[in-house]
């Protein structure tokens, strides 16, 4: 299960490693040009990994030049392959583009 506060998610609170991302808004534009965040942390709150000191960044991803109403790149997959130490959280605020992530916890 995952943890849900404001625009952010918890996925894993343990050690391991985001494997991928894949981005479904296909031909939709964003509404505001908004980008998608992942981070390492165990804890998660409203305001998100930018506001919080301390939180590493695995992947900033948005559209390029992050316009309001471009298209985001249809169907993307991207293969990241980024350890993370405390869990995984990511920072999708309204406008931002369906996804689906995978990735591995270790024990």
């Amino acid at each position: 299960g995952s943890i849900a506060s404001g625009n952010n998610v918890l996925f894993c609170t343990t050690p391991g490693r985001l494997n991928s991302v894949f981005f479904q808004q296909t031909g939709i534009p964003t509404l505001s040009g908004v980008q998608v965040t992942f981070y390492d942390a165990s804890l998660i709150g409203a305001s998100g990994a930018a506001n919080v000191s301390g939180l590493k960044i695995l992947a900033a991803l948005n559209i390029p030049g992050g316009l309001s109403g471009q298209s985001f790149a249809a169907n993307q997959f991207l293969n990241l392959d980024m350890p993370f130490n405390s869990g995984l959280g990511v920072n999708a605020p309204s406008g931002a583009p369906g996804f689906t992530i995978t990735y591995t916890p270790e024990s």
